[in-house]
Protein backbone atom coordinates (compact mmCIF):
# COMPACT_ATOMS: atom_id res chain seq x y z
CA UNK A 1 0.00 0.00 0.00
CA UNK A 2 3.22 2.37 0.26
CA UNK A 3 2.81 3.66 -3.25
CA UNK A 4 5.40 6.29 -4.64
CA UNK A 5 3.83 9.96 -5.05
CA UNK A 6 5.32 9.95 -8.42
CA UNK A 7 2.63 7.29 -9.20
CA UNK A 8 -0.08 9.60 -8.47
CA UNK A 9 0.61 13.42 -9.19
CA UNK A 10 -2.42 14.13 -7.93
CA UNK A 11 -1.78 13.00 -4.51
CA UNK A 12 1.69 14.87 -4.41
CA UNK A 13 -0.08 18.05 -4.89
CA UNK A 14 -2.86 17.49 -2.38
CA UNK A 15 -0.25 16.58 0.59
CA UNK A 16 2.34 19.25 -0.57
CA UNK A 17 2.49 22.49 2.18
CA UNK A 18 0.60 25.54 0.85
CA UNK A 19 2.45 28.62 -0.12
CA UNK A 20 1.23 31.18 2.65
CA UNK A 21 0.18 34.88 1.09
CA UNK A 22 2.68 37.80 2.57
CA UNK A 23 0.72 39.41 5.10
CA UNK A 24 0.13 42.89 4.27
CA UNK A 25 -0.87 45.57 6.99
CA UNK A 26 -4.44 46.90 6.80
CA UNK A 27 -6.62 48.24 8.99
CA UNK A 28 -10.28 47.35 8.40
CA UNK A 29 -11.38 49.61 11.50
CA UNK A 30 -12.16 52.19 9.12
CA UNK A 31 -14.51 52.44 5.89
CA UNK A 32 -10.91 53.65 3.88
CA UNK A 33 -8.82 50.38 5.28
CA UNK A 34 -11.95 48.40 4.43
CA UNK A 35 -12.59 49.49 0.32
CA UNK A 36 -8.61 49.51 0.18
CA UNK A 37 -8.97 45.86 1.00
CA UNK A 38 -11.99 45.20 -0.93
CA UNK A 39 -9.47 46.91 -4.17
CA UNK A 40 -6.61 44.15 -3.08
CA UNK A 41 -9.12 41.47 -3.54
CA UNK A 42 -10.45 42.61 -6.51
CA UNK A 43 -6.58 43.18 -7.48
CA UNK A 44 -6.06 39.32 -6.43
CA UNK A 45 -8.84 37.78 -8.67
CA UNK A 46 -8.13 39.71 -11.78
CA UNK A 47 -4.06 38.52 -11.58
CA UNK A 48 -5.75 35.28 -10.92
CA UNK A 49 -4.25 34.71 -7.44
CA UNK A 50 -7.18 33.86 -5.95
CA UNK A 51 -10.18 31.86 -7.25
CA UNK A 52 -13.49 33.16 -7.65
CA UNK A 53 -15.03 31.95 -4.83
CA UNK A 54 -12.38 32.86 -2.62
CA UNK A 55 -12.76 36.63 -3.61
CA UNK A 56 -16.77 35.80 -3.17
CA UNK A 57 -16.19 34.95 -0.01
CA UNK A 58 -13.82 37.71 1.11
CA UNK A 59 -16.03 40.30 -0.45
CA UNK A 60 -19.04 38.64 1.84
CA UNK A 61 -16.69 39.15 5.06
CA UNK A 62 -14.99 42.65 3.96
CA UNK A 63 -19.07 43.69 3.02
CA UNK A 64 -20.14 42.32 6.88
CA UNK A 65 -17.13 44.52 8.38
CA UNK A 66 -18.22 47.63 6.57
CA UNK A 67 -21.19 47.42 8.16
CA UNK A 68 -20.07 46.82 11.71
CA UNK A 69 -17.82 49.70 11.02
CA UNK A 70 -20.34 52.11 9.94
CA UNK A 71 -22.52 51.02 12.92
CA UNK A 72 -19.69 51.92 15.15
CA UNK A 73 -19.26 55.53 13.39
CA UNK A 74 -22.91 55.77 13.44
CA UNK A 75 -22.76 55.45 17.07
CA UNK A 76 -19.83 57.58 17.77
CA UNK A 77 -21.53 60.40 15.65
CA UNK A 78 -24.84 60.17 18.07
CA UNK A 79 -23.46 60.48 20.95
CA UNK A 80 -21.30 63.71 19.85
CA UNK A 81 -24.76 64.86 18.73
CA UNK A 82 -26.20 63.97 21.89
CA UNK A 83 -23.80 65.42 24.13
CA UNK A 84 -23.99 68.73 21.59
CA UNK A 85 -27.63 68.57 22.46
CA UNK A 86 -27.53 68.44 26.30
CA UNK A 87 -24.68 71.59 26.24
CA UNK A 88 -21.66 68.86 27.21
CA UNK A 89 -19.57 68.89 24.03
CA UNK A 90 -16.21 69.68 24.45
CA UNK A 91 -15.31 69.33 20.61
CA UNK A 92 -17.60 72.16 19.57
CA UNK A 93 -17.76 74.48 22.47
CA UNK A 94 -18.79 77.39 19.91
CA UNK A 95 -22.03 75.46 18.25
CA UNK A 96 -25.09 75.44 19.69
CA UNK A 97 -28.83 74.31 18.88
CA UNK A 98 -30.67 76.48 17.04
CA UNK A 99 -34.95 76.09 17.19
Amino acid sequence: MDEDHRDHPELEQETAPRKRARRIAYKLNSIGGVISELGAVYRAFTRGEITAQKAQTRKALLSEIRAAVEGVELAKRLDEIEALVKGESSTAPNLRLVK
